[in-house]
């Protein structure tokens, strides 16, 4: 392992044989700046895993505090090097960061031991840095697959509005909210026609399509946010239109039956009109403790089954 040495000094003779026995050494890498001004930008071009410098004087110190505060070197050990330097001057050093003292009367084995100690302490906190940044990326990305994922799964894989799972569990949200505020609360389930005949005379690609656009068209005929679809099964699809009365829901309903024959997709198979058309079921109330939140679905859907018994393309309301 490779030590990258900052000498920060002009060494003194006293420091010569410091600076030798680590020339010397085959792992050790020097670089000597003689002059403190260039000390900072001299690291950060070298990027060392220890610094050397001497202990003379405040000004040293003041370089100390400035490798500790700048967001590049703080990390990096640096070793303060003196000859019977004050105790108190010592322990200020460390309260600013020094990582260790060494006296210029030192042994080569106790001075490279102690460097080599600093520098793999200092590369292994370097590690466990990118190890954590990496971990902190990876959760992130984790995070945003499963954020992704979780989206994906609640919605319906061919049409790409919510699927009935999803529904149920906003239904269940919004019956409760309903029930605390005493809010009226409509569901509308739209049956495409014949929709069998369709898919068996122009084939399941065009009947997926045909899907899709209904479900695109729903989406546009709905204009509050609160406004809820969901593409409950086959060619159905259910709407939940929470703080909506029979007539607001009837609106809607209406709007939306008109528009899907505005389309004129061809139905040449129909029993009812020669353009795809929707039977539709309503159902409103105002949800009280005696109601379960099951019966405003049962609800639209028998009114929804009464609209196809009817004669198709047409809106049968219904209320619990």
């Amino acid at each position: 392992m490779s030590v990258v040495i900052l000498w920060v000094t002009k060494a003194s003779k006293s420091q010569q044989h410091i600076l030798r026995s680590l020339q010397s050494a085959t792992e050790m890498n020097v670089h000597v700046c003689n002059d403190e001004q260039h000390a900072i930008k001299t690291a950060e071009k070298i990027k060392p895993s220890v610094i050397l410098q001497s202990m003379q004087g405040t000004h040293s110190l003041d370089l100390l505090r400035t490798y500790k505060i700048h967001i590049l070197l703080t990390h990096i050990p640096v070793i303060m090097l003196g000859l019977n330097i004050p105790k108190p001057m010592r322990d200020y050093a460390f309260f600013r960061g020094c990582n260790d003292y060494i006296e210029t009367t030192a042994n080569k084995q106790e001075l490279l031991t102690r460097i080599r100690l600093q520098s793999a302490a200092y590369l292994q906190k370097l590690q466990c840095i990118d190890v954590k940044n990496s971990l902190e990326t990876t959760t992130a990305k984790l995070e945003t697959c499963q954020t992704m994922l979780k989206h994906v799964s609640s919605l319906d894989a061919l049409t790409g509005i919510a699927n009935r799972q999803t529904f149920s569990q906003h239904y269940e949200r919004e019956w409760g909210r309903a029930l605390r505020e005493t809010e009226p609360l409509s569901v509308l389930i739209a049956n495409i026609d014949h929709f069998k005949a369709y898919n068996d005379h122009y084939g399941y690609k065009q009947g997926d399509a045909c899907l899709k656009r209904v479900a695109q068209l729903i989406q546009e005929v709905l204009q509050r946010p609160t406004d809820f679809c969901a593409r409950y099964c086959g060619e159905e699809f259910i709407i939940l239109l929470p703080a909506t009365t029979a007539k607001g829901g009837i609106y809607i309903a209406e709007k939306l039956r008109k528009a899907v024959m505005d389309l004129n997709i061809p139905h040449q198979h129909s029993e009812t009109q020669p353009c795809l058309t929707l039977s539709l079921g309503l159902s409103t109330t105002s949800p009280m403790l005696k109601h379960k939140s099951r019966d405003l679905i049962r609800a639209a859907d028998h009114a929804r089954f009464e609209a196809k018994r009817q004669g198709r393309n047409r809106l049968i309301c219904k209320s619990i």
